[in-house]
């Protein structure tokens, strides 16, 4: 399992675990998620009214997590032109997804 693979199902593990089992959905693989699963979600949970495809941009988050390489990248120069700062992308995913429960995009 990649890191951003471990990233992503312990960041769910910690978000939806009172929700549902862990799952991996990939729609090329599996077909496009379904509406009325999606507006199901919807109503139960009384989320903000958007299509599963106006959410976001799925093939895009799939190919950007079903990378089967390493990335390998240097932040050297990053750092040699005054750039100190980074992002956790745990602690950001946690923080947006607390976000998206706020805003009724995603289940609490």
């Amino acid at each position: 399992m990649s890191e951003s693979e471990n990233i992503v199902a312990e960041t769910a593990e910690k978000i939806f675990a009172d929700l549902a089992d862990t799952q991996t959905i990939n729609r090329d693989k599996k077909g496009a998620w379904k509406a009325p699963l999606w507006q199901a979600m919807v109503s139960k949970y009384n989320l903000l009214d958007y299509t599963f495809e106006q959410a976001a941009a799925w093939p895009f988050g799939e190919a950007v997590f079903n990378i089967e390489y390493d990335v390998m990248a240097d932040t050297t120069k990053c750092r040699q032109f005054g750039f100190y700062e980074f992002v956790d992308t745990q602690e950001m995913l946690l923080r947006l997804l607390g976000q998206f429960r706020q805003m009724r995009f995603i289940p609490s």
